[in-house]
């Protein structure tokens, strides 16, 4: 009577693994519904540009990132949300209590090694909460994230704004190789 679904963790990996194969032909991103894989950078560039949606305002970015070597991905409850019984529910569950993750945040966006990671540590903040989410997701090397509050406030890690695409600091200047 069990169902698992691996929708997430599995469409990372598998960015990655096309990733992995597309690259020997050149740099590639390769995006299956929002998890990305990233290899290389586009000629005389240092890295893809990659915009964040706001889960707010769909219709706007709420930053550019420029990543090279790299996985992306976001979690939220912003799409994947129904009613039941009057209550609205997603599709984080939280392995502590088997319920929909009674959490303050919206989206996490997490850049990791890979793309597989990403969607796990994005996941696993989201069930956890801006508090918590922050403090885990800033203790995994090589891991940074962005945190959107309900609220509307967000939290980077500390690492996170070198991805962030800044015209006045020059594009070089912004991704560690």
């Amino acid at each position: 009577g069990v169902r698992l679904d691996l929708a997430g963790v599995a469409k990372g990996w598998t960015a990655d693994r096309a990733a992995d194969r597309l690259a020997v032909l050149g740099p590639c991103l390769v995006d299956l519904g929002g998890d990305i894989a990233i290899r290389g950078a586009p000629p005389g560039a240092s890295g893809w540009p990659v915009g964040v949606l706001d889960p707010r305002e769909p219709e706007m970015d709420l930053t550019l990132l420029v990543v090279r070597d790299r996985g992306i991905a976001t979690s939220g409850i912003d799409y994947r949300r129904w009613s039941h019984g009057g209550r609205i529910q997603h599709h984080l569950i939280d392995p502590r209590t088997c319920r929909p993750a009674a959490t303050d945040l919206l989206t996490v966006t997490v850049i990791a090694p890979d793309t597989a990671q990403a969607d796990l540590h994005a996941s696993v903040a989201m069930i956890l909460g801006s508090e918590e989410g922050w403090r885990y997701l800033s203790r995994q090397p090589g891991v940074e994230g962005l945190l959107v509050k309900r609220d509307g406030r967000s939290l980077i890690t500390t690492g996170f704004a070198r991805y962030v695409y800044c015209p006045e600091a020059g594009e070089e200047e912004i991704i560690e190789g």
